[in-house]
């Protein structure tokens, strides 16, 4: 089951290290993951307005398959 990433309190050390780890792989090696969030979709809800933040997940979404 997935689970949804809302407040790091809701993970344990163990699960953040994973986090870690499969980000660090990815940065490795973007090919592999290219496709990877491939009909999933993310909404970005922001308290205050950030376009850099904005872009960023925009793009990061991006690359990895996925729509915004």
């Amino acid at each position: 089951m997935k689970k949804h990433f809302i407040d790091i309190k809701n993970f344990k050390k163990k699960q953040i290290d994973e986090i870690i780890n499969l980000a660090k792989k990815i940065k490795k090696n973007p090919k592999k993951f290219s496709s990877i969030c491939k009909n999933y979709t993310l909404g970005m809800i922001f308290e205050k307005q950030s376009l850099r933040t904005r872009l960023s997940f925009n793009v990061g979404m991006q690359k990895l398959g996925g729509n915004v």
